[in-house]
């Protein structure tokens, strides 16, 4: 769990950095990469969904947010994924979730695999905005675990 968690501390952090350069750096151009934010806020919410089996019916996985309303939307994920893990034992990691996925297959996971998945997802579309924010002729943001841990000292 100490890992899981840790993961996830490092995922607020590099969304934050992230929001912090979208705010400073209100760029012509941010579209691109609004979408791609607004994209991994919205699978975190619907993977959190999944797993206390909540309705999903509203939960669209792209969409167009503004840079206040992604500031709103992870500082809501923070909230629901820290109020899931402390109430989650080590234990209940391993339970497996049933789920239909966005092409209306089922599969089963553990908890412990999505919340993986989630944080690597997470990952993957930083890089992407990463490149995009260098594209525009802006300084990529360095959200590597390593600099995570780095900044805590």
């Amino acid at each position: 769990m100490n890992t899981i968690r840790m993961m996830y501390d490092h995922l607020f952090w590099a969304n934050q950095k992230l929001l912090d350069t979208l705010t400073e750096n209100r760029a012509n151009d941010q579209q691109q990469l609004l979408s791609l934010f607004s994209h991994l806020l919205l699978t975190e919410k619907l993977w959190m969904a999944r797993m206390q089996e909540n309705d999903l019916s509203s939960i669209a996985i792209w969409g167009d947010f503004t840079v206040e309303e992604c500031h709103e939307m992870s500082r809501e994920n923070h909230r629901i994924i820290q109020t899931m893990f402390d109430s989650l034992s080590e234990a209940e990691l391993d339970v497996p979730v049933r789920y239909q996925n966005s092409e209306g297959k089922q599969h089963t996971n553990t908890k412990r695999e999505i919340l993986t998945h989630v944080a690597l997802h997470g990952h993957y579309h930083r890089g992407q905005m990463n490149l995009k924010l260098r594209e525009l002729g802006s300084k990529p943001i360095s959200t590597d675990f390593i600099i995570y841990k780095r900044s805590l000292d």
